[in-house]
């Protein structure tokens, strides 16, 4: 029971529950009996069709294609919107940078443009491409290097696209350290924290929440020290944390407020161990 109680409690989240103990999570509403899907006699699509096309083709044949036959005749046609992709053509720009002296400080410093990177040669818009495809679905730096490859018809290395998922790391810095100030300036936010891996190494990905705001931070480590590092030491913290019942939540001594979904899976998972007691009549 000890061990079965390691495995199965109170904290066990519900996807962790094994589907013949679901009667322990909480019960999901019954689906409805409508009927999926579009209703019969629908026209199959409800997209406007624009106002002007691009370009137009026509769908042609000169034969039959059963028996190869060339007398053939028009007997209909109908038109409709077809949405593609133009050809991508991978854009070279040749880029100067004029270095500047400053003939009071004596400073030596370069000219910049937005569409001159800091580091490396691949551009701002082939930057953001890369990281939209690296962190939204996950590729890795080999595989985009050969994905553009054969996208553009130019080779880019694996270090040349980390570089530039780098510098849109870099450019958007002031941003996230904005998002991090509102959210510490928030009377509510709510924490919680998931495993990540970094470089095949276990870390930890804890999410800072509150109603307008979403803060990311990635560290090696889940303990309080990682909420000091967010937030600040607890004296000077500001409104109430909302959370689990992580112990690192604990030792970070602040107004707190545990998750209503965690306590609500605690009471009802109490009230079927003991029915008789008075965790039944908390949980109804």
């Amino acid at each position: 029971e000890k061990k079965f109680n390691q495995l199965l409690n109170s904290n066990t989240p519900t996807s962790k529950i094994p589907p013949y103990l679901k009667q322990y999570s909480i019960l999901r509403p019954e689906r409805s009996n409508n009927k999926l899907g579009k209703p019969k006699g629908g026209n199959g699509g409800s997209r406007k069709p624009p106002e002007q096309h691009d370009e137009k083709v026509e769908a042609k044949a000169e034969s039959c294609p059963q028996c190869k036959s060339h007398r053939i005749k028009k007997k209909d046609k109908y038109s409709f919107t077809v949405y593609d992709f133009p050809i991508l053509r991978l854009i070279k720009r040749l880029a100067t940078v004029f270095v500047y002296c400053c003939k009071d400080c004596g400073c030596e410093f370069e000219g910049t443009h937005p569409l001159v990177p800091l580091k490396g040669q691949v551009g701002p818009r082939m930057q953001a491409f890369v990281t939209v495809i690296k962190h939204h679905f996950g590729g890795a730096y080999g595989k985009i290097s050969e994905f553009t490859n054969d996208l553009l018809g130019e080779s880019f290395s694996p270090n040349a696209l980390n570089d530039a998922v780098s510098n849109v790391a870099s450019a958007l810095k002031p941003s996230y350290d904005k998002i991090r100030d509102k959210v510490k300036e928030a009377k509510v936010k709510q924490s919680d924290e998931t495993g990540w891996p970094v470089n095949g190494s276990s870390w930890w990905l804890w999410a800072v929440i509150t109603a307008s705001y979403v803060f990311v931070w990635i560290d090696e480590f889940r303990s309080s020290k990682v909420l000091e590092k967010i937030f600040g030491v607890a004296e000077d913290f500001v409104g109430v944390l909302v959370s689990d019942c992580f112990s690192a939540y604990h030792a970070f001594k602040v107004v707190s407020q545990k998750c209503w979904l965690h306590l609500l899976r605690k009471a009802k998972f109490e009230a079927k161990k003991s029915p008789k007691k008075d965790i039944s009549r908390l949980y109804e």
